[in-house]
């Protein structure tokens, strides 16, 4: 892997990392942070999730799982929170989402997973 990649990847989960924190303190209703929850929040933070895990996955075959786990696991902070179902329910939506996105980048097809 060259150094280019590496430092790419790297950045791309730090920002996924970076801005996973205000989304999840927002679903969660926390505080001064709290929005209100709807349909399209939930698709919103999915598709950045999605592109931030399908960004990594693409550029490191082998950590496929990187930029998932960089966006998924601050999107966490949220449970910690969120004491609403629905609150809960959409956070972990997201990052059901954001991880089967990133598998199927790395795994495309039936064969690939040989």
């Amino acid at each position: 892997m060259s150094s280019r990649r590496l430092l790419g990847g790297t950045a791309i989960c730090l920002a996924g990392a970076v801005s996973a924190v205000p989304i999840a303190f927002g679903m969660a209703g926390f505080g001064i942070c709290e929005i209100s929850l709807s349909i399209s929040l939930v698709g919103s933070v999915a598709v950045e999730g999605a592109i931030v895990a399908g960004t990594v996955a693409a550029l490191w075959r082998n950590g496929w799982w990187a930029g998932a786990l960089s966006f998924s696991v601050t999107l966490c902070l949220g449970l910690l929170f969120a004491t609403q179902g629905a609150r809960i329910a959409s956070i972990l939506l997201c990052i059901v989402i954001t991880i089967l996105v990133a598998f199927v980048v790395r795994y495309p097809g039936p064969n690939s997973l040989k």
